[in-house]
């Protein structure tokens, strides 16, 4: 008589576990970037820490908004555009 397999016994619970994780991380990673929004326009200029460009990703943002403290121009970045060009380079 055999024994179940360690997948069929715990596979279940380790897969909805790593789906709860990696949902927790979409939602901190919208909130960081949220708050990051917040502070900017609340105070009208850098908020530190920023959050990163990958948190932006995750959190769903696809654009990014700079503006160029020297000039005071305003350029926006399509983020989807930029990570997938750089997935693409290591391929």
């Amino acid at each position: 008589m055999g024994t179940k397999s360690r997948e069929t016994i715990y596979g279940g619970s380790v897969r909805a576990a790593a789906e709860r994780a990696t949902e927790a991380r979409k939602e901190a990673d919208r909130l960081a970037v949220a708050a990051w929004n917040a502070r900017m326009l609340g105070f009208q200029g850098p908020a530190q820490p920023s959050p990163t460009l990958g948190d932006a990703l995750n959190a769903g943002y696809r654009y990014l908004e700079v503006r160029c403290l020297g000039c005071d121009t305003h350029q926006t970045v399509a983020l989807g555009h930029r990570a997938a060009t750089e997935g693409d380079a290591g391929s």
